[in-house]
């Protein structure tokens, strides 16, 4: 295996907010992860269950099952820590779906990390963290799709008639694409500060009677468009935009338009006040299904040949519009993006991510989408390595 790659380890300096990683948190794992008791591992395909996933081996996709092998002996014993669970797709089929021990994040993201020991397997739905963002980003897309709303140019204080008087001639120019792409230039902050400290603006939003009036009640530092800053308020104002033009809460818009379709049954979502679901994270779903959504974009918004998303918000929504902090990255509508020089070969992917080690990356020249979850929420997030130095090159190996 050659370590010639440049790929993101931790999201580089910008994970700590992108994905609501604590630089000013202790970097050991004060619970440590036992390693698993069953190895040695024997690759093998995962289960056909009906879901609507076809499955495969991995050697029939090009995929070196050696190297997998390796990846999930690895994680067995505990050397990449707290990863709770791999899925591959290639080809269409699912090839590796693999799960450990480890500690379930029960709480919404303002309390303690501290959860229930599981073993997690097919069945366990997965908090996302920001990963709910992509997907809150896709329901929009949906609601433009069904002609609920008008499109990504539309103003965004004209669906909140009632908070006339924290608008000025700055905000009235804010669109949904501003949202979308972080460059609202509303004030917001929840770097500063670690999550589950007041002053962290997420924080404060569970505290808040009027979750939305808080956001949109924030002074607008810079004009729209012109700086990307991690704003987690201005996706959770979007789930409440698609509330209020589909006329239903944004869990049944999302159950109507988007999961039920897809086959997806197993979902908890959050909720804050005044009716408001916390759409910037805390979504809950199965591993399977993260690679679902993965598939739905690698697939041109289709899903067993339904049409969920349109192309062309697939292709809007993945593009990179915007640079963040590390310039290798780039920001779609809630969509990350990056190119992974590997072995030789740069592979052009893009992806939603999460605090604690939650991603569905997506490669278009390959046709595979890869999903992790875990729970590295204080400690370092291997996420980025297990792809680059096992799954992509098991890739080069076969």
């Amino acid at each position: 295996m050659s370590a010639a790659w440049a790929a993101p380890v931790l999201i580089l300096a910008m994970a700590f907010a992108a994905c609501g990683d604590d630089p000013t948190q202790p970097a050991e794992d004060p619970f440590p992860v036992a390693p698993d008791d069953t190895l040695p591992y024997t690759y093998a395909p995962p289960s056909q269950v009906g879901d609507g996933w076809e499955v495969a081996r991995a050697r029939d996709v090009g995929l070196s099952e050696e190297r997998l092998t390796e990846l999930v002996d690895i994680l067995r014993d505990g050397a990449y820590r707290n990863v709770h669970g791999v899925v591959i797709v290639k080809d269409g089929h699912l090839v590796l779906e693999e799960y450990f021990n480890g500690l379930r994040f029960e709480g919404a993201v303002q309390d303690s990390i501290l959860g229930t020991w599981t073993s997690f397997d097919r069945t366990t739905a997965h908090n996302l963290a920001s990963v709910t963002k992509s997907i809150t980003s896709t329901l929009v897309g949906v609601a433009i799709q069904e002609g609920m709303i008008s499109g990504v140019d539309t103003a965004v204080y004209d669906f909140f008639p009632e908070l006339a008087d924290v608008r000025d001639a700055r905000k009235d120019s804010i669109t949904l694409e501003h949202l979308l792409t972080m460059s609202s230039g509303l004030e917001w902050d929840e770097a500063t500060f670690p999550y589950g400290d007041p002053r962290n603006d997420i924080n404060a939003l569970f505290a808040q009677s009027d979750p939305i009036e808080y956001i949109l009640s924030k002074p607008a530092a810079d004009p729209p468009g012109t700086r990307w800053l991690y704003n987690g308020g201005g996706t959770n104002v979007l789930g409440e935009v698609v509330s209020r033009a589909s006329g239903r809460s944004l869990v049944d818009f999302a159950d109507e338009f988007l999961f039920r379709p897809m086959g997806i049954v197993d979902r908890q979502w959050v909720q804050l006040a005044n009716s408001v679901t916390y759409a910037s994270g805390d979504l809950r779903l199965r591993p399977r299904d993260m690679a679902k959504i993965g598939y739905l974009f690698l697939n041109e918004g289709r899903w067993e040949g339904h049409a969920i998303v349109s192309p062309d918000w697939v292709a809007e929504a993945s593009q990179e519009r915007l640079l963040t902090w590390n310039p290798p990255w780039g920001y779609g509508y809630q969509w990350w993006s990056f190119d992974w020089p590997v072995n030789g070969a740069t592979y052009p992917s893009f992806g939603a991510r999460g605090w604690g080690g939650q991603v569905i990356t997506v490669f278009p020249t390959l046709d595979m989408v890869v999903v992790l979850t875990g729970g590295n929420y204080r400690t370092s997030d291997p996420t980025d390595a297990v792809i680059a130095e096992f799954v992509l090159d098991a890739l080069e190996a076969g």
